[in-house]
């Protein structure tokens, strides 16, 4: 299973999708991440801030937007040693968030996973996957998670930013890879973007940028939940398929070789034959949800939110990212995601698997994004696509057609 987690991790890196966000009145706004990566921090710098909100220089930008996967790793590196650290924001010139994931945690997964604007105000949402690893000596370098951000071009004036962190742990007694709540804590930092009026200095400096250290964050009351709901950390492969598919939007599962058709598809998916052609698993092998969206143009895309157990049940939280603007005629792809399914210590298999659909909705290209009533597709008549596993294997595999 570690081999299926970081081939999938692998192949999101190109379900990425670049758009500087304007100034827009509220709602859910796009990540768009110029790099991430972990890093082992220099042993001769000590990093303080997790979240900073400031300005990179343009050539630093342009490097981690359009550099290879080198150059962008190298430069992971700087920020996170503070070789390279954020100026103060300046307006009408584009605001980046540089994202580190904690010292106090090792090797568990640290992701971005939200972001969130009401005017003035940003909320980021960050999930922390504790997982139960030995801890080495504390003289080896930790790695680090590293995320970089842009916020696009923000207008003078102040703002507000709020960060959310979720830890999430594994129980010792759990038979599948799924965690539970630990706890949420919060902090908030102001920033002042202030006019511009000179040229952009070629060496940033070390201090004014808002900052967010570690010490800054208190812990909050859980939110309610059902106690009986656990998550599995959510990976996913992400492909388009250009075409006119007859299949509607909906979920296929079963087993199949992931690496060696991510080696024969390794972007756009041309003709509905290219899909996964799934088999009845084995008690050997893994399991995947295949899902496939609505139409879609090439500016909007689908993407995976959470993967919740609840017993023996699976639950799979999609999001479509729409935007009003775009006519059915320029909705010629298909999205498609594939999702390992946590199986048990002992083979068996989820009892049924649900996938739960969100639209959301843009206007115009830039604008923030917020919940739509409608569900894309003519063929989609719920918002729900449902698979029960003990009917038999003929439900498991896709028609695939050319």
């Amino acid at each position: 299973m570690r081999r299926v987690a970081a081939l999938l991790l692998w192949l999101s890196v190109g379900a990425v999708r670049s758009a500087a966000p304007t100034d827009t009145p509220h709602g859910r706004e796009r990540l768009d991440i110029l790099a991430e990566g972990l890093v082992a921090p220099s042993m001769d710098r000590e990093i303080h801030p997790l979240v900073v909100m400031g300005r990179l220089s343009a050539a630093t930008l342009t490097a981690l937007r359009c550099g290879d996967a080198v150059s962008s790793q190298g430069l992971l590196q700087k920020l996170a040693s503070g070789a390279i650290s954020l100026t103060p924001a300046v307006a009408d010139e584009p605001v980046t968030l540089l994202v580190v994931s904690p010292d106090s945690i090792f090797s568990a997964p640290w992701r971005v996973v939200t972001l969130q604007r009401d005017r003035s105000r940003f909320i980021l949402d960050v999930e922390q996957w504790e997982q139960r690893r030995p801890v080495g000596p504390e003289r080896d370098p930790r790695p680090r998670s590293v995320s970089v951000l842009s916020l696009g071009q923000l207008s003078e004036g102040a703002y507000d930013l709020r960060v959310e962190w979720c830890v999430m742990t594994a129980p010792a007694a759990s038979s599948l890879p799924l965690y539970e709540w630990r706890n949420l804590k919060a902090a908030s930092v102001h920033c002042d973007v202030e006019a511009g009026g000179g040229l952009e200095s070629i060496a940033p400096s070390s201090g004014g940028a808002a900052a967010l250290d570690e010490a800054d964050f208190k812990v909050l009351s859980l939110p309610d939940a059902d106690v009986d709901i656990q998550y599995q950390e959510p990976q996913s492969a992400y492909r388009t398929l250009r075409g006119k598919a007859t299949s509607p939007p909906g979920l296929r599962l079963g087993s199949f070789d992931l690496e060696t058709w991510a080696e024969k598809s390794p972007g756009l998916l041309r003709y509905p034959g290219d899909l996964p052609i799934l088999e009845t698993p084995s008690e050997r092998e893994p399991l995947f949800a295949v899902i496939l969206g609505p139409p879609l143009a090439d500016d909007e895309w689908m993407s995976l939110r959470s993967v919740e157990w609840d017993g023996t049940r699976c639950s799979l939280r999609v999001e479509i990212w729409q935007q009003s603007c775009n006519t059915p005629d320029r909705r010629s792809t298909r999205p498609l995601l594939v999702v390992p399914i946590a199986r048990a210590a002992t083979n068996t298999l989820p009892s049924r698997v649900d996938v739960l659909w969100s639209v959301l909705c843009a206007a115009e290209p830039g604008d923030a994004y917020s919940l739509s009533e409608e569900f894309p597709g003519d063929s989609m008549e719920s918002a729900q696509s449902s698979v029960v596993l003990d009917s038999g294997a003929e439900d498991l595999g896709p028609k695939n057609e050319r």
